[in-house]
């Protein structure tokens, strides 16, 4: 039996041990695990089939990376979480890709070590700038100096209102120790930012193939 039929039946033995909850229609494994996730949370099928179908439609397309042999089920810890937090997300189409990353990040033998059961509540403890802040920090602005060249460059990158927004934007990466203060030649560790260790982690298993 191949991994992929392993993996699918090991969630429909949980399921049906659950109470056979109502199951998505479609892809086999993506489906059975959405749907065992949401009954335990107490998310209807209906739900996701209704509102939700962004995050149904990234999560199959993040899998489709996922080779046979590396497919896990995620942990519930993390399956569990994503679906409570997912429910709420309903006018959020890039939050809703962001956690279905992360769920396929945690359904990689390969990755699944990116993931964890925080990065869900911190997913969306994180306005949509933030994540376009932290994610560009990454590509471009690593390490940023919050001064009034920089922040009005970050300001334009993330289509901030004002630069006041970019500076609320970095006080919660640092609060969510997403970004740490780094001192740098001639500059004290207060005046620079850059990436935390824990920003990195989120980054990977939250933008699969960003």
């Amino acid at each position: 039996m191949t991994s992929q039929a392993k993996g699918a039946r090991a969630l429909a033995r949980q399921a049906h041990e659950l109470g056979a909850p109502p199951r998505l229609a479609g892809h086999t494994r993506e489906d059975a695990a959405i749907s065992l996730y949401a009954r335990i949370v107490g998310l209807p099928a209906s739900h996701i089939e209704a509102y939700l179908p962004d995050f149904r439609e990234a999560f199959v397309q993040e899998m489709e990376a996922v080779a046979e042999a590396n497919y896990r089920p995620a942990d519930f810890r993390i399956g569990c979480e994503v679906l409570r937090h997912v429910g709420s997300a309903l006018e959020e189409p890039e939050l809703q890709k962001r956690l279905a990353c992360l769920l396929a990040t945690a359904s990689n033998a390969g990755k699944r070590h990116h993931a964890h059961p925080a990065f869900p509540g911190i997913l969306t403890a994180l306005a949509p700038e933030e994540l376009r802040l932290l994610s560009g920090m990454r590509a471009t602005f690593d390490p940023v100096e919050p001064s009034g060249t920089e922040l009005e460059r970050l300001r334009a990158y993330i289509g901030a209102c004002d630069v006041r927004d970019v500076r609320v934007a970095l006080d919660n990466l640092l609060r969510l120790a997403l970004v740490e203060r780094a001192a740098s030649s001639g500059q004290s560790a207060q005046e620079r930012l850059r990436l935390s260790a824990l920003g990195e982690r989120f980054l990977s298993a939250c933008f699969c193939r960003d």
